[in-house]
């Protein structure tokens, strides 16, 4: 792997092995190694807070004063990515689409599992076209997703629509205008109606989609189970306060490295790859401890992927990363 670019100075990394470890004191330089590859492969930058910058404005801050930013990364086989580009970029970091879902809203992560797990069962909702839909997805929790995102679509539009008819309404009232007042006033109840109706069926596809993913955690968890780095708990999904949660068997709020094994876990057996590999995992700087951080390199070197970032102020132990095909960078 090539890596070039000039942020924050220069990077020049040639015939690098596609798993590289990062190692350096805080401030060294260590994040221009990963911001170099995510920009050029996925088009924008991860922040301190696992945020995606992505706009031009904000990275272009990144390159040395008076030039303009630029990122190459290139890949065995003649695959290569630059930034900027008018192109798709092609890469996926399957780690930031998994915290992603793991940090956000319950429903969110509802809609990531429905997604991407591999269960199915017959699901029966009282909607007319759902047969339809189903057959559209071909399972029946991608139908789900669908259901639930229209819905809530539909009721954004409608509630955007009721505000602009109310004050237009006021306007009337104030006019005296009371013909076209009894007109509005009947299209405010029509599109009143149109917004319950779709917060009910909202509501039954969410218990469906409550229940679908109820049923199908304990096997999800199973298949995280041999991802978990040695000396950790199993994975366990737990109701806090309402919300889903991905944890450890007694203990459902993780720290900020065990979110970062749980990720890795959750985005192994959920977050689908192709046969030519659009992986590229970028793993952020977090307090490690040197086993820890040997324990999760050895679960991220058996990966089928295009590459592996690893950055880090501590160097692991317990595992002899050079020897199975790591390359240290030492900034």
């Amino acid at each position: 792997m090539d890596i070039q670019s000039n942020i924050k100075g220069q990077i020049d990394l040639r015939r690098m092995s596609p798993y590289l470890f990062v190692h350096g004191a805080n401030g060294s330089g260590k994040s221009a190694v990963a911001h170099s590859v995510e920009l050029a492969c996925f088009g924008g930058v991860s922040d301190a807070a696992g945020r995606n910058v992505k706009q031009k404005s904000l990275v272009g801050h990144l390159a040395p004063e008076g030039e303009e930013l630029r990122a190459y990364v290139g890949f065995d086989g003649g695959l290569s990515f630059n930034w900027p580009t008018k192109e798709r970029y092609g890469m996926v970091n399957p780690l930031a689409i998994a915290t992603e879902a793991m940090t956000g809203s319950t429903h969110k992560m509802l809609v990531y599992l429905l997604k991407n797990m591999d269960d199915d069962h017959e699901v029966r909702l009282d909607y007319a076209n759902w047969d339809a839909v189903v057959k559209r997805h071909g399972t029946y929790r991608t139908a789900l997703v669908e259901m639930y995102e229209n819905c809530n679509s539909c009721i954004r539009s409608y509630r955007a629509k009721l505000r602009e008819h109310a004050s237009i309404l006021q306007w009337l009232r104030a006019t005296g205008m009371q013909d076209q007042i009894k007109g509005l006033e009947i299209m405010i109840s029509e599109d009143e109606d149109t917004v319950q109706s779709n917060k009910e069926l909202l509501d039954s596809v969410l218990d469906e989609m409550y229940g679908f993913v109820e049923g199908a955690l304990p096997e999800l968890e199973q298949k995280m189970l041999p991802f978990i780095p040695d000396g950790m708990d199993a994975p366990k999904f737990s109701w806090l306060d309402g919300q889903l949660r991905l944890g450890f068997e007694g203990r459902p709020v993780p720290s900020g490295v065990e979110m970062i094994a749980l990720a890795v876990a959750l985005a192994i057996v959920t977050v689908p790859d192709e046969s030519d590999s659009r992986h590229v995992w970028i793993l952020p700087d977090r307090a490690y401890d040197p086993v820890t951080l040997g324990n999760i390199m050895r679960v991220l070197r058996g990966l089928f992927c295009r590459a592996v970032v690893i950055q880090s102020t501590i160097l692991p132990e317990g595992y002899d990363f050079t020897d199975y095909g790591w390359e240290l960078v030492e900034v």
